[in-house]
This record gives structure tokens, sequence and C-alpha cells, in this order.
């Protein structure tokens, strides 16, 4: 199983800057698929191998940033389903990240505060998930008490809590939307401070990319999950991409794994990792599930 893990990792190379001022960010959508979502496991993946991990923020009821994606606790963590925002802080680590398949590994919770801590000056995107203004403040807090206010980027689906971040001093802020009709023009983005606007996939065009560009704002589209929408994207000029699979869509691993290719990484034969055919989706997550599994040997 190590075996096969290391050369899967071989296959993805750090080979962008994941600076936010360089041209082409990779955004790793709630950490690495590898591990749990928001876990630190696949957060410090994705910083390793060059992508700025997208992480969630919500807040605890005693006003500490936690990482997770949803409201509620029920879908992602153990114990009896609750909202972040009416447990504490010790509630919330106290329980698990379950495994994303079926006898897969689970997770340790995370706060904001251990991810700042674990990646040091490597950026992250840390979107305000619960869209309150005590959320933002936390967390500007913290990105004040390490000194990284121009380092992290923070992301939101509100204006208000984007608008808000700029205003207290946050470098890169960057605004989301998944309507048809964009909520704000890309001049009125740029006269906020806002670094960069992200659009869905399905509602990015090249004179959309031209329009950001013309007003001055960077433009990072979502989710951009395979070879084909990258290329497509990346030939409108975009800045860059959030991504579930970010090795794979930027062509750094092939998807392509059969039933047979399956069988041998269960196996420990890392070398039909070269041999990939077939069936992207299915078998990428078959054989996910096995190197995560306590099946594999």
């Amino acid at each position: 199983n190590s075996d096969a893990i290391q050369a899967l990792d071989s296959k993805t190379s750090k080979t962008v800057d994941s600076s936010l001022d360089s041209h082409m960010i990779v955004h790793a959508h709630r950490g690495s698929y590898r591990f749990p979502e928001n876990t630190m496991p696949g957060i410090l993946w994705a910083v390793e191998h060059g992508y700025v991990p997208e992480i969630d923020v919500q807040l605890t009821s005693d006003g500490v940033p936690v990482i997770l994606h949803d409201t509620s606790t029920a879908r992602t963590m153990s114990g009896t389903a609750a909202n972040v925002s009416t447990i504490t802080y010790a509630d919330f680590m106290a329980r698990t990240v379950k495994a994303k398949v079926h006898g897969g590994t689970t997770g340790k919770p995370v706060s904001m505060e251990q991810v700042l801590q674990a990646v040091g000056n490597r950026p992250v995107d840390f979107e305000i998930k619960s869209l309150t203004n005590a959320t933002t403040d936390a967390m500007i807090a913290l990105l004040k008490k390490y000194n990284v206010m121009h380092v992290h980027e923070l992301t939101s689906f509100s204006w208000d809590q984007c608008v808000r971040a700029v205003q207290a001093g946050v470098k890169y802020v960057s605004y989301t939307w998944d309507s048809g009709t964009q909520p704000h023009t890309w001049s009125e983005m740029k006269s906020a401070g806002i670094f960069c606007g992200n659009p869905s996939m399905a509602n990015t065009s090249r004179s959309m990319v031209t329009a950001a560009h013309d007003a001055g704002v960077k433009i990072n589209p979502w989710l951009i999950n395979d070879p084909v929408a990258y290329d497509l994207v990346k030939g409108y000029g975009v800045d860059g991409i959030t991504s579930n699979w970010p090795d794979y869509a930027t062509n750094q691993i092939d998807r392509n794994l059969t039933p047979d290719a399956v069988a041998a990484l269960r196996a420990g034969n890392a070398e039909v990792l070269d041999k990939f055919s077939q069936d992207p989706l299915r078998q990428l997550e078959l054989a996910k599930a096995y190197l995560e599994s306590s099946e594999v040997t």
C-alpha cells in the first residue's frame, strides 16, 4: 500500500508557484481527495504539492474558527448531529471526521489556528462559510495574530463579508458566486479592493475573463475537475482554478484506472499506475477507496 501511494504521489509534482500573486493558482477544494475533507493531512498534501488548499471556516458557540464545510456536523462528523454554531470548540474537536468511503481512514477535526501553525507562509484559501461578522472578525484576528494578513486568501459568497475583510486589511480577498447572473461587476470588485472573482465553471467564458482583466481583477472558476475543462478555461486566460482533483485536472496524473489496476494496487503493485485505461471517474474512486481502506495490504 505504501509503495502504491508513493507511486501515485510521484506522478504529482510541484509545478506551480502557490504565491497568490502568480499567474496560475490551483486551489485544492477542501484539501485533498486522498483524505477526509477539510482535515490536516489533505491540507498539508495540497501545500506540499504546490496547490492552495481551499477550506471552509465555521464558528463554534464559544467563538473559535474551525474547519468544516457544512453548517451541521451530520454529513462529515461523528456524534449527535448539531450545527457548529451551537456546540463548543471542545465538543467539535472531540468528534471524528468520517471516512470518505466505507472502511476508509477517518480524520481528526482541525481549527483555523492549527492550520495557520502548520502551513506557515504557504498560502491557504479560507472560505468564510458561516456568513456572520463574528466569523469574519475571528478569522481576521487569527491572521493578525500570526502576521499573515498578506499571505492567505479569504473567500466568501457574501459580498458584505468580502468587503469587511478588505476593510480590515486582508490583502487577498476573493468573491464567489454560483448564479447565472453576476451579482457585482468587475469594476465594483476592483473598487471594493477584491483581488479575484470566482464564477462557476458553467458561467465562465472568454468574454468574462476579458472583462475581469480589463477591470484589473483576477478570475478563478470552480470546479474544474478534468483536463478538458482545465484546457478550456486556461485557453480563456483564467488566473487560477479550484478543483476537486487538482493533480488530475492539470494533467499531472492519469485518472483512468481499470479494475485490474485496482486489484493490483490492493496487492501493493505500484507499477500498474503506468498502465491506466477506461472509465476515469469510477476507477479512481475505486482506487482511492482501496488505498484508503484497511483492507489494503
